[in-house]
This record gives structure tokens, C-alpha cells and sequence, in this order.
């Protein structure tokens, strides 16, 4: 099996899980194109239009990243950063801000 992110986990549950964003993957046509990368991260593929979204690891910053790609729209959703202690002001957990993440973007790319 291959190594997937916990983070990048999160993203494809949520997308698989939630009511709305399973209907968007399916009328988007996302669930045919996913692609595994070795260092865990992900790229799903909007078939036709060359837009995407992926998930990804900045290691000078040391963030990862939600990115999506398509048309006009860019945009760029910070998952976790890890120059922040686990503990810091936010109360919501990392899957919460991850789905929440998630929504926003579907939110975007729906009103586009």
C-alpha cells in the first residue's frame, strides 16, 4: 500500500465522507483521477479544464498546504503549521480546520 499524510488523509475522508463534498467530487468528475505521491501528498485532476487541487509540504516554512487550481480561481488553504505548538489558540482539532479547509474550498469552486 502506498504511504498517504495524515493530513492529506483527512482531506480524501472528508472528500469521500461529507454529503456535499462526495457530490461535488462526483459531479466534478474528481474520483477519477487521484494520484498518490511518495512523500504522501495527493492530486486529484478536473478532467478537461487542466485544473486541480493537491495537497503539499513547504519544508522552508514548514506548512502544508490544500492548493486548488482551475480557471481564474487559485486557492491556497494553510492544513497545519509546524513552527506552531500543537497547543496554540486555535480549539478547533487538526481534522476539524482540515474539513473546514475543505468546505471552503468546494464552497469557492461551487460559486465559480
Amino acid at each position: 500500500t502506498q504511504y498517504v499524510h495524515p493530513l492529506s488523509q483527512i482531506v480524501l475522508e472528508h472528500l469521500q465522507t461529507s454529503q456535499s463534498a462526495a457530490a461535488f467530487v462526483a459531479r466534478s468528475g474528481l474520483d477519477q483521477s487521484l494520484s498518490i505521491h511518495k512523500d504522501g501528498t495527493f492530486t486529484l485532476r478536473f478532467p478537461g479544464d487542466g485544473g486541480k487541487i493537491w495537497t503539499s509540504f513547504d519544508p522552508d516554512e514548514m506548512k502544508h498546504w490544500l492548493t486548488v487550481h482551475r480557471g481564474e480561481l487559485v486557492g491556497r488553504y494553510m492544513l497545519q503549521d509546524n513552527k506552531k505548538p500543537a497547543w496554540h489558540s486555535d480549539r478547533r482539532s487538526v481534522p476539524e480546520k482540515v474539513q473546514d479547509a475543505v468546505d471552503e474550498m468546494i464552497k469557492r469552486l461551487s460559486s465559480e
